[in-house]
């Protein structure tokens, strides 16, 4: 392994990104390389950079997750970066297919950002395949509509609300 793993950031959300990245920082075998609002974007820096880890959100403007790694799986590259999905979407359909494609973590929105650097630093030090599994409060880690796919955001931390059953409400966490 060499000294500093590389790390790309593709989501959306900039506020979380930037927030990502500042963990990520602070770790002296880690450097963020690049930050990706978009799909398109986060494929295009993946060639560019050839990052050891590329972190992508499933839902994404342009090109979601999921196309990434297809079109990951369809070039030829010089390396492939060990790919680790992040979601407010823990569908087993979407992560099935996910894992399918070539990633190695699927991680739900919150999570321990600790946990996850750890993983990533174990899972490239013996050059794995690993699944992550976080335990989730609420009986849904996200609530969208049917019709149009709009996802219930936090208004002041931009997360996705959880669904409590028991009590039938959205809260942050």
């Amino acid at each position: 392994m060499k000294e500093k793993i590389t790390v790309l950031i593709a989501d959306d959300n900039m506020e979380f990104a930037t927030t990502l990245k500042k963990y990520f920082d602070q770790k002296e075998n880690m450097e963020v390389v690049a930050i990706a609002k978009d799909g398109n974007e986060a494929f295009d820096k993946i060639v560019e950079y050839e990052p050891d880890v590329a972190l992508l959100d499933v839902i994404m403007p342009h090109l979601d997750g999921i196309g990434v790694l297809e079109k990951i799986n369809e070039t030829k590259l010089n390396k492939y970066p060990l790919c680790v999905m992040i979601s407010a979407v823990g569908q087993d359909k979407v992560t099935k297919q996910a894992i399918s494609l070539g990633a190695q973590y699927y991680v739900v929105k919150p999570f321990d950002i600790e946990v996850l650097i750890k993983r990533i630093e174990e899972t490239l030090r013996r050059d794995e395949q690993v699944i992550l599994l976080l335990n989730r409060r609420g009986y849904s880690s996200v609530l969208s509509c049917k019709n149009c796919g709009y996802v219930m955001k936090c208004p002041n931390c931009d997360i996705s609300l959880t669904y409590h059953k028991t009590n039938n409400m959205l809260r942050c966490h």
